[in-house]
């Protein structure tokens, strides 16, 4: 978690928190994060759950007139708080006094990560008093942001280190599992091939930085106004926020930014910088845009190009099963290999469909319907192995304890498991990834845990007639 402050919103938690306010009309997710601290019956309170309470207990003092400081990281919230003028009651008051009051216990990982320390306390106790006090008392200060960050080498040597240091243990401990399950004491070769690799790690860290050094940078400031980068053969350029037109970034990787301003586009990496710095100078970026600054998240375009390789996969994995099946089939039809050969490519369609990322847009990935549906075949497993009962039974009947049992509690264990495959999910893979089944759908998860009830009654019914002999 980046934290460069002792305020609620010095934090990325909190300023997450925010973007989820934004998202709600009333007080649900103010309630729902103090409700979160009250209800919290572990041995230690959570530091998420603090942080995302106190943002709460923030928008409570600022709906009342009690604005305290505001800045770029408050923006966001500010901007709710006036466009919901909402008077909060008094029971929401006593309940965010009293998640104050836990959050500053003892027993509150987040009073420990602060060891009592003054300046925070401070402004818990500041919070407090404006959440408490009668509207208007405290007036807002404005504070504005000016923000220096500097890359070291040091920090990228750290890195180096702690990716070498990790590669070193994870192999290491691996052949250590290895030559205990094999019995095979490591050799001066086994060591040094742990070595090597973890050299090889650190190697391709420094050569990442090599490679990218021309988006690195040196010294970056940022105030309400502008974006100044100094890139460490000493070129520099300055934005303007009023001019910046767009945001590249990834959602799923923040170590890097691209920022466009008419036809120029600057790109920085986090390479070299403190971590806690870089997460600042990230949010701050986010904090400080327009409204009319288009933010552009460029992990969703390498996920529609890996779904729709995906997709060309699964159709792939179809066609070249099918032609397999059907050719084994023609060839031999007594040979079990068209068989093996059809249920072999199940559970490669079902990989593959887990791996497409599906984020409810208009058209489900090719994959992820090919995946539900593989599942779903995979019934004919169990429900061959009923035929199979059923043909058998007078081969196996004498092995039973009790013969009159011996069809029953196999349709229920081979049956029950059939069930549960049929119907896990419904029938409709839109409705079931989208998470609003209709129709017949809506029972689908009732009658696939009574699958698994008759299954698990199956098993047991089978175990006791048939282990006995």
């Amino acid at each position: 978690m980046g934290l460069w402050g002792v305020d609620p919103f010095d934090n990325d938690t909190a300023c997450d928190w925010a973007s989820d306010l934004h998202r709600a009309d009333g007080l649900k997710t103010v309630c729902a994060a103090i409700d979160a601290v009250l209800a919290s019956a572990g041995p230690e309170l959570d530091s998420t759950l603090a942080w995302e309470a106190l943002a709460a207990c923030e928008v409570i003092a600022r709906l009342k007139g009690n604005w305290g400081e505001q800045n770029a990281y408050t923006r966001d919230t500010d901007d709710w708080v006036k466009a919901h003028p909402i008077t909060p009651g008094e029971d929401l008051i006593e309940r965010a006094n009293a998640a104050i009051d836990r959050v500053v216990a003892e027993d509150s990982e987040l009073y420990d990560n602060w060891e009592g320390d003054e300046d925070w306390l401070d402004s818990v106790a500041s919070l407090r008093r404006r959440v408490s006090a009668a509207p208007g008392t405290y007036p807002s200060t404005y504070v504005p942001l000016d923000l220096t960050i500097e890359s070291s080498p040091r920090h990228a040597l750290r890195t180096a280190a702690a990716i070498g240091l990790g590669v070193f243990l994870c192999v290491g401990i691996y052949m250590l599992a290895m030559s205990v399950g094999f019995g095979r004491t490591p050799v001066a070769r086994d060591w040094a091939l742990v070595g090597g690799m973890a050299v090889a790690g650190v190697l391709l860290w420094l050569a990442y930085g090599r490679l990218t050094r021309d988006h690195h940078a040196r010294v970056i400031h940022l105030d309400d106004d502008t974006l100044r980068i100094e890139r460490p053969d000493g070129r520099a350029v300055t934005l303007d926020w009023r001019q910046l037109q767009a945001i590249d970034y990834y959602s799923e990787d923040d170590s890097v930014l691209t920022l466009t301003a008419g036809q120029d586009a600057v790109t920085v990496y986090s390479y070299g910088f403190a971590g806690s710095d870089w997460s600042r100078f990230h949010r701050s970026v986010f904090a400080c845009r327009r409204m009319h600054t288009e933010l552009r998240d460029r992990s969703k375009d390498i996920a529609a190009k890996t779904n729709t390789w995906l997709d060309r996969g699964a159709l792939a994995c179809i066609v070249v099963g099918v032609v397999a099946t059907i050719t084994l089939a023609a060839w031999d039809v007594s040979n079990a290999a068209w068989g093996l050969s059809f249920i072999g490519t199940l559970p490669v369609l079902i990989v593959i469909g887990s791996r497409a990322e599906y984020d409810h847009e208009p058209r489900l990935p090719f994959a992820k319907t090919a995946g539900f549906f593989a599942a779903k075949l995979l019934a004919v497993l169990p429900i061959g192995l009923i035929v199979y009962v059923f043909v058998s039974r007078d081969e196996n009947l004498p092995n039973a304890r009790w013969p009159w049992l011996y069809l029953p509690s196999n349709v229920l264990f081979f049956g029950g498991m059939a069930g549960a495959l049929l119907v896990h999910g419904g029938w409709s893979p839109t409705q079931h990834y989208k998470g609003r089944p209709r129709g017949v759908n809506r029972y689908a998860k009732a009658m696939f845990y009574g699958s698994l009830v008759a299954c698990a009654v199956g098993f047991a019914l089978k175990y006791l007639n048939e282990s006995g002999g």
